[in-house]
């Protein structure tokens, strides 16, 4: 075991520049682990990102049919003429209502995907940024 030892130092003696170049190899390896955990991380919450605005467009395209459809019903209920005015009158009434809460609600369901993708930014040479959703 002693001989080893002596082998060993008298191996450093000869080639001094080993440690630092170890030492330095360690460090860029740790470096470069950083960097890609960082960009596997930014990669998902692109795609985090970008899944939630499909999710809110989606969900703005829904409300825009539910809002055609019951103006739809309210147009025919105007046209047609029921034996029961009263009635249809009122149930116009209750579609025109619906019509009023869906247009409120458009704008602020359009503008939620697109405040999603105005989030993420692309550098040139790939690089991602994101801001935080509001």
């Amino acid at each position: 075991m002693h001989e080893v030892l002596e082998e060993h130092a008298h191996h450093h003696d000869e080639e001094p520049w080993t440690l630092p170049v170890a030492i330095t190899i360690s460090i860029l390896a740790v470096l470069v682990a950083m960097a890609t955990l960082m960009g596997h991380r930014s990669s998902i919450e692109v795609v985090l990102l970008q899944t939630q605005a499909s999710d809110q467009w989606a969900y703005y395209q829904a409300k825009n049919i539910r809002l055609h459809e019951m103006q739809g019903v309210v147009d025919m209920l105007g046209v047609l003429t029921p034996g029961e005015k009263e009635k249809a009158g009122a149930l116009r009434e209750k579609y025109q209502r619906e019509i009023d809460r869906y247009e409120r609600t458009r704008t602020r369901s359009a503008t939620r995907p697109r405040n999603l993708k105005a989030s993420v930014r692309w550098y040139p040479g790939g690089k991602i940024a994101s801001t935080p959703a509001k």
